[in-house]
């Protein structure tokens, strides 16, 4: 809202940009910005679909582990088998692990076993996913048919007997276990315990000895007719590519990764997606998913093309037309018909995607082995585009003016931007009346928002601020008026450069000077029309009056919130120097914008408190951006670790070692020392804890004043491992806000939770996050308390480097 309380609409996200156009113009999650199309020509291979099945059904799965050790079946796929690199494929080592019972009497009873499919039948798919589980299905291709699971760092393996054969497995990053079929799909999930439990008699026992073993989920059909060729997984969603019998034509179902079994599919006819040459798919052999909702296509390789290696990728809407991306994601060669999945393709996983909105890396199997799949990094963007914006403004006043709109943009040479808006009462009648406005005008200002800088530094002509006066292009009264305002958006680029647009502001109603400053006769006296003809005197003056209140009014709300200038969390940062001066502050150069903000907005409540404890806590808190608030810092004044000094003879009283005190103890004990009370002299100390006022004579009172000054006007500050950087920041405000008078010393430490000091100190304790373990030092760790003895999620643990980390 500016100076004279004219509201706005902020256009700033991709929901405020979604269009209702064919896609020319879309809004870029990795940019933040709304521009021309990519406009990369995928060159997609057009192989026979007879050729591509039988591709298809000759592809065997492969995964890869965070390690680059690759894991395939054997030829006859009764066995996981697992090579160091795709160049040593062919001296294949077998994957081990333990069989389903851990107990046994002998070595051999115990060592580890091939990963075989049990009862001779061949394994029909796998996946490796979650926390480093393999999931294999099996099948004797009748009535046998079974699902095993192998934990690659664990060691153990588990089967499950299915009634129905099972065709195609994803591990989410859950650990959840989706299994389908030709005719059904369904939830699998669970594991073994640790160790193998043994019941004994003469003693309870649990009723559930294990409460999540591994089991069925649910399971529930899927339409007749179907045949499952590929499944894949992200975050949000669950992936099915089936092909439908009777008519060869290819369908993708859709549905949440939710555990929820009733929870419908969505159906995706692949045959009315066409490619950009306006020519149908070929046959798609596997899918993977780069981010929710957007797929990346395998197709066979064309013996004609040997060339045309490009995967076209897919986006779905959740409300919309399915439709290929205008983008490149070249293969250098195609060895397989299959993605290579893994580790990398079953989750979360920040800042590892190459695509706009991708955060899962895929890859595909080449000549030279896996490869990650990538964007070719060139800027082609369509020539032109449209679009009209599907959000609809409504003011809530039918007599509504539209005022203007301002544009963070940026239109780099030899580009161009137009707006379009059209005003309307009923939704339900919005009619064709677009007006085109005149061209934005750049502004030599950041921004018309007081103490707002914009996302581009302006750069006259081409970023920056820019301004739209909303006026119809013909008639005597040449306002935007109506209840509701819709937008569109024409771009026009060369190719190489787009026009680009952070934010849009719509402004309403008009403040019009015409009409609250100048008498009545110079009002508008003729009602609005659409009938062409020249715009008369009222409407002229109030336009141009229009363009000069657009100059004044971003320097009236600037003067309006003025005091803004007086706020430390609003003032701009070039002023906060200025603002600390005036008010005596010394704020160092090198600390964040925020950690100043915060120190000069405490300036009242520090100065106040100034050589208190509770000052110094809040200077602390500041000066380490929280750390006292999380208990990563903690001063303590030293009168609080008195402690009696009674002797319990014959009891060893050392706590160095004690998992709740860690040596801040200080006990007596039956080791004739100085903690050790056998005399009256050194029994008076207990006068100063419990009934210093008892002392009567002049030896007791000098024995006490001695004990208070062995404690007084001394701190202590704790600072934890995670706020060791802080330490020369917390040396230098212990400086300066510490009295003269008091001693203070820091003390590191490694030990984050010591249950035992809470209630003694009366401070809350600290807990965090469990560190890691390390990895185990001959002669230097010990087992259980800084190292832990773990296999890694790898095929092959034997074959790693000691040492390497995951």
């Amino acid at each position: 809202m500016d100076s004279y309380g004219t509201k706005f609409r902020l256009f700033a996200s991709a929901s405020d940009f979604a269009t209702d156009g064919r896609g020319d113009c879309e809004w870029d999650e990795s940019t933040q910005l709304f521009r021309l199309a990519v406009n990369q020509r995928p060159h997609i291979a057009q192989a026979d679909p007879g050729t591509a099945m039988l591709q298809w059904q000759a592809a065997r799965p492969l995964v890869a582990d965070h390690f680059g050790q690759l894991g395939f079946l054997s030829e006859d796929r009764s066995q996981l088998q697992y090579a160091l690199s795709y160049e040593g494929i062919d001296s294949a080592g077998v994957v081990l692990a333990s069989s389903e019972s851990t107990v046994g009497g002998t070595a051999a009873e115990l060592s580890l076993d091939p990963v075989n499919a049990p009862g001779g039948n061949a394994f029909t798919d796998l996946h490796l996913g979650g926390d480093g589980r393999i999931a294999l299905p099996y099948s004797d291709g009748a009535t046998r048919h079974g699902l095993l699971v192998v934990h690659l760092a664990r060691r153990w393996q588990r089967s499950l007997m299915l009634t129905n054969r099972p065709t195609r497995v994803w591990v989410d990053y859950l650990n959840r276990i989706w299994l389908a079929g030709d005719t059904w799909f369904g939830l699998y999930s669970g594991e073994p315990l640790p160790q193998d439990y043994i019941p004994q008699p003469g003693r309870f026992e649990p009723l559930v000895i294990n409460p999540h073993p591994l089991a069925e989920q649910w399971r529930r059909p899927l339409p007749v007719d179907l045949r499952l060729m590929a499944m894949t997984a992200d975050e949000d969603y669950l992936y099915l590519l089936v092909l439908f019998e009777p008519t060869q034509s290819q369908r993708l179902l859709v549905r949440p990764l939710a555990d929820d079994q009733n929870l419908a599919f969505e159906r995706w006819d692949l045959e009315l997606i066409l490619d950009l040459d306006e020519q149908p798919l070929p046959l798609i052999t596997d899918i993977a998913a780069l981010s929710p909702r957007r797929l990346a296509l395998m197709v066979a390789p064309d013996p004609a093309a040997p060339h045309t290696r490009d995967i076209p990728v897919l986006d779905l809407p959740v409300e919309g037309t399915a439709r290929l991306l205008r983008r490149r994601c070249p293969q250098h060669s195609q060895k397989s018909v299959r993605f290579v999945t893994g580790k990398e393709n079953t989750g979360p996983q920040q800042g590892s995607g190459d695509h706009n909105s991708g955060n899962i890396r895929v890859h595909y199997l080449s000549e030279q082995g896996p490869k990650p799949l990538h964007r070719l990094p060139q800027a082609r963007f369509m020539s032109e585009g449209a679009a009209g914006l599907s959000r609809t403004l409504d003011s809530g006043d039918y007599n509504t003016v539209w005022h203007r709109v301002y544009l963070d943009a940026c239109i780099p040479p030899g580009c161009k931007l137009s707006v379009e808006v059209k005003a309307f009462d009923d939704t339900r009648a919005e009619g064709e009346d677009w007006q085109l406005q005149a061209a934005p005008g750049w502004q030599p200002i950041r921004s018309e928002l007081a103490f707002y800088d914009g996302r581009f530094a302006p750069e006259k002509p081409h970023q920056g601020l820019f301004e739209v006066l909303l006026q119809r292009s013909t008639g005597v009264v040449r306002q935007i008026r109506g209840r509701y305002l819709k937008l569109r958006l024409t771009m026009q680029g060369d190719g190489r450069h787009s026009p680009a647009i952070a934010c849009m502001r719509v402004y309403f109603p008009r403040f019009c000077w015409q009409q609250n400053y100048l008498p009545e006769h110079f009002h508008q006296q003729q009602a609005l029309s659409a009938l062409p003809a020249p715009a008369n005197g009222a409407d002229l003056r109030e336009r141009l009056l229009a363009s000069f209140e657009g100059m004044m009014t971003p320097i009236e709300t600037g003067i309006a919130s003025a005091e803004c200038w007086l706020y430390p969390m609003a003032t701009p940062a070039r002023r906060l120097p200025r603002l600390a001066a005036s008010i005596g502050a010394e704020l160092p150069v090198h600390w964040p914008l925020v950690r100043k903000r915060r120190w000069l907005a405490a300036q009242g409540e520090l100065q106040r408190r100034k050589g208190s404890f509770a000052g110094l806590c809040l200077a602390l808190d500041i000066a380490t951006d929280g750390a006292l608030s999380l208990g990563r810092v903690v001063p303590v004044e030293n009168y609080r670790l008195r402690r009696t000094l009674a002797t319990i003879l014959g009891i060893d009283m050392n706590d160095d070692d004690h998992p709740l005190t860690l040596g801040t103890g200080q006990s007596g004990n039956s080791i004739v020392g100085e903690s050790l009370i056998l005399s009256d002299e050194e029994a008076q100390q207990f006068l100063a804890l419990f009934a210093p006022e008892l002392a009567e004579t002049a030896q007791q009172r000098a024995t006490l004043e001695a004990f208070f000054d062995r404690y007084a006007h001394r701190l202590s500050v704790l600072v934890h491992s995670d706020a060791r950087p802080l330490r020369n920041t917390i040396e230098k405000l212990l400086q300066q806000q510490v009295p003269a008078h008091i001693e203070w010393k820091i003390i590191e430490t490694d030990h984050p939770f010591v249950p035992g000091l809470s209630p003694l100190l009366g401070i809350d304790t600290y807990l965090e996050k469990q560190p890691p373990w390390r990895q185990v030092v001959l002669g230097d760790t010990y087992l259980g308390r800084e190292g832990i003895m773990r296999n890694h999620p790898a095929l092959s643990p034997d074959s790693l480097r000691f040492g390497d980390k995951p």
